[in-house]
């Protein structure tokens, strides 16, 4: 499969989804699936980091209604999502849909450009819901 989803760190607390060459939107739907699988598994809250840097372009369709259509009831421990691309057309996509969808997804996305970024974003947020 061309998405891969692994473990990001050793406690489960960040789920890593790799974005590897030409995938599908049915690849897609795939990783969806096995990612809600891999979220419901766990009791706590669970980031999720996306990365892009190895992607070809996105696939034909549309890219709103698809991750509308996977991020609009997700599981009850997502926490956030950060996207690592250096890509301008996901980072414009991704602020289109914050500005349509934020309020009713309720989901923190933010694009950065690095796995490194991505980690450091999920600390920061992490601690900031902590109050440390």
């Amino acid at each position: 499969m061309p998405i891969h989803l692994e473990w990001d760190d050793a406690e489960c607390r960040i789920l890593r989804l790799n974005f590897d060459g030409g995938w599908t939107w049915d690849d897609f739907y795939a990783a969806t699936r096995e990612r809600d699988r891999l979220l419901n598994s766990q009791p706590h809250r669970v980031d999720l980091l996306a990365d892009f840097s190895s992607s070809g372009k996105l696939p034909a369709g549309s890219p709103i209604s698809s991750a509308r259509s996977v991020l609009a009831s997700p599981p009850p421990n997502l926490g956030m999502l950060v996207i690592v691309s250096n890509s301008l057309f996901i980072d414009v996509l991704v602020n289109t849909f914050q500005r349509v969808f934020a309020q009713l997804i309720g989901l923190k996305i933010t694009v950065v450009d690095s796995v490194a970024a991505a980690r450091s974003e999920i600390a920061a947020a992490r601690r900031h819901v902590s109050g440390v």
